[in-house]
């Protein structure tokens, strides 16, 4: 894992990217479909933070398989080779299963980059791959690739995303969990009860990244 840039943060582009990333998290208020959640996400950090793809993948119900579920930017094949990825394998497979992110702005010299040629053709400098977790529990990984090296107060915020997103996806998951249990009878009920019933214990969507500014 290559240094990243260190030293203090820019409070006025923190500032600035916070409110980005804020953006990004109130886009999700409310939503209950995973693939949906996902797109706004990878969308949004191409759209708001020039990044020059972003993917995420979601683990599959067995532990064994990460399902690729959104990607944005320069690719958008969501059949392409990383569209299963086994728990542990590659770099997405080590961030799931370890629960620990990756961090590069010299990715063409990652000894574990697998293409370190397409890296080079295509410019990639930055690579950031955080696992979507929550008390040890990995719901998905989020990846973003970037042609430019990824300042400290994006890496930040992009952290502080990523509580929002798992949350986000924990109460998707959940809700489409549910929602396939409940029984053929209950089909006459109004579907605003359905759905009153199924949230009940569902945690409120954390949907701000808000986090304190350092000290000038």
């Amino acid at each position: 894992m290559s240094e990243l840039n260190s030293g203090f943060l820019d409070s006025t582009r923190l500032l600035f990217e916070l409110q980005q990333g804020n953006e990004i998290a109130q886009s999700l208020s409310g939503c209950l479909e995973p693939e949906t959640i996902a797109r706004q996400v990878t969308d949004g950090l191409v759209e708001k933070f020039g990044c020059t793809f972003a993917r995420i993948w979601i683990v599959e119900p067995d532990r064994t398989l990460l399902r690729l579920v959104a990607l944005s930017g320069a690719y958008t094949r969501l059949d392409g080779a990383f569209a299963r990825v086994p728990m542990g394998a590659f770099k997405v497979g080590k961030i799931a299963q370890h629960c620990i992110p990756f961090l590069s702005n010299q990715l063409a010299e990652e000894s574990w980059v697998k293409d370190r040629e397409w890296a080079i053709a295509h410019k990639i400098r930055g690579f950031a791959g955080y696992p979507l977790a929550a008390n040890g529990h990995v719901v998905g990984v989020l990846a973003v690739f970037s042609q430019q090296i990824m300042q400290p107060e994006f890496l930040e915020v992009l952290q502080g995303l990523c509580t929002t997103v798992t949350v986000a996806l924990e109460n998707a998951l959940r809700y489409q969990q549910e929602k396939q249990r409940i029984p053929q009878s209950s089909a006459h009920v109004p579907l605003s009860e359905q759905l009153s019933d199924l949230l009940q214990n569902t945690r409120l969507m954390l949907v701000g990244t808000e986090r304190s500014l350092p000290p000038h």
